[in-house]
């Protein structure tokens, strides 16, 4: 392969040197061009960022996923009652506990519609972990929504947007049943229940028991459908 060389002052510079100059001349060239008409600059810098900056919220998304997948371990393994003492060691509340085991079983369930919503970052994750997966299938990140600042796509819709949005385009749920709802309560009562290990007061238990019988007063004059 030939090696052009250039001449200054009549002497022949080395290879190396050659090719230095030129690249020199190539970025100064390249400078003007970009004075010229700056537009595929900016656009390929502002690119760049929202790559950058979609990639760092995908990640913060993975490692609170794998923290959530972690809580659950440890909640499974020293059981709900010792769980909010390792949360205090681990300086995590409780709410901050819910939400990220809420995103790693909306990872672990639906893995499409996280991988599809992952660069949001997990503050908006959140909040779409929570719904029925059905309801959100049909969004993509790419839609156009309508807000106070005008159509922006799902992508850049700020958190306050985003609850806002969910709330006109998801169907709220309705009220589940009293006789539900009083059957969790009551199911809730029987595990505590159970599970008790310290001694209860007299006046406690009668209590107690004075409750249930009025429930189970209540329920023989409860009209049946």
């Amino acid at each position: 392969m030939s090696q052009t060389r250039r001449l200054v002052l009549g002497m022949r510079l080395p290879y190396a040197m050659t090719v230095a100059i030129k690249a020199i001349e190539r970025y100064a060239n390249e400078r003007e061009d970009r004075r010229a008409d700056p537009t595929p600059s900016i656009e390929a810098e502002v690119e760049d960022i929202n790559r950058q900056s979609a990639e760092r919220r995908g990640r913060d998304a993975d490692e609170a996923v794998e923290f959530g997948c972690r809580l659950m371990w440890l909640k499974d393994l020293h059981g709900p009652r010792n769980f909010p003492l390792i949360l205090k060691r681990l300086h995590t509340s409780e709410r901050t506990a819910r939400n990220k085991i809420a995103l790693a079983l909306f990872s672990l369930r639906y893995p499409e519609l996280y991988q599809r919503f992952k660069t949001l970052g997990p503050t908006k994750l959140y909040r779409l972990a929570v719904l029925n997966p059905e309801q959100i299938r049909h969004l993509h990140l790419e839609d156009d929504v309508e807000t106070t600042r005008g159509r922006v796509m799902f992508r850049q819709l700020t958190s306050l947007e985003l609850e806002t949005f969910l709330r006109q385009v998801v169907p709220h749920r309705a009220r589940k049943p009293w006789t539900r709802r009083a059957g969790q309560a009551l199911g809730h009562f029987v595990r505590a229940v159970a599970t008790a290990s310290e001694p209860a007061a007299p006046a406690d238990l009668d209590l107690l028991r004075s409750r249930l019988m009025d429930a189970a007063a209540l329920l023989g004059t409860a009209p049946a459908r």
